[in-house]
């Protein structure tokens, strides 16, 4: 049973998501290759295990970048002037969602490289 409580969590969720939509460039951007994934892996007809690393690796991409955004507002927020460690935190965030984008790539690489070689074989 769907609670108003749930109801108002979801709302409240579905408001940060976009937010962060439109106001973070890389998040979009993201969101885009993502869909651009998910759809190759409809045209290829990826297996069952293959969809979940997928699924598993877009989204810890785009919650590390939920995550990030939000730790960026809330230092702006508590630190206006920029000091060196709140400065370290958000390059620190920064690098584990390009962390994540790099792992992302790799992990694509390597479930599509077989299909696009037996594509064009």
């Amino acid at each position: 049973m769907i609670t108003k409580r749930m109801r108002q969590s979801s709302a409240h969720a579905i408001r940060g998501v976009r937010y962060v939509f439109a106001h973070e460039k890389n998040f979009s951007i993201q969101m885009f290759f993502a869909i651009i994934t998910i759809l190759l892996g409809s045209f290829f007809g990826l297996a069952a295990h293959e969809w979940l690393v997928i699924i598993l690796t877009i989204g810890i991409v785009l919650v590390l970048e939920l995550v990030n955004s939000a730790l960026e507002l809330l230092i702006d927020v508590v630190v206006p002037r920029l000091q060196e460690k709140a400065g370290a935190v958000k390059d620190i965030m920064a690098g584990a969602v390009l962390c994540s984008a790099i792992m992302a790539s790799v992990v694509g690489v390597c479930i599509f490289f077989p299909y696009i070689v037996e594509l064009f074989a």
